[in-house]
């Protein structure tokens, strides 16, 4: 009895795994990623795109997250450069994988 109600439960949790990642977005905001994490920028969105690309950002470009309170903090092209959640939330990104 035992086997079946382990097989139920983690078919369970599979299905409740799916329900999540099909109410999710596919994209993360630059204000959701995590701390520490290298990111590659895949859009911009919004009406403060021509002042984040003035500021250096663009599509493709690698940035490392360092900080978030108030202010977010992040490291691009060798320069740190401080957003507000506003702006920071109009970046699009994705995980980026390095290997050494």
């Amino acid at each position: 009895m035992k086997s079946w109600f382990t097989r139920k439960k983690a078919i369970s949790a599979a299905s409740k795994a799916a329900e999540v990642a099909a109410v999710k977005p596919s994209y993360q905001t630059l204000s959701d990623a995590g701390i520490g994490c290298w990111l590659k920028v895949t859009s911009m969105v919004g009406d403060d795109c021509e002042e984040l690309r003035n500021l250096g950002f663009c599509e493709q470009l690698k940035i490392k997250k360092i900080a978030q309170d108030k202010h977010l903090l992040c490291s691009l092209c060798g320069s740190k450069v401080a957003l507000s959640k506003h702006l920071a939330e109009q970046i699009r990104v994705e995980e980026e994988l390095l290997v050494n």
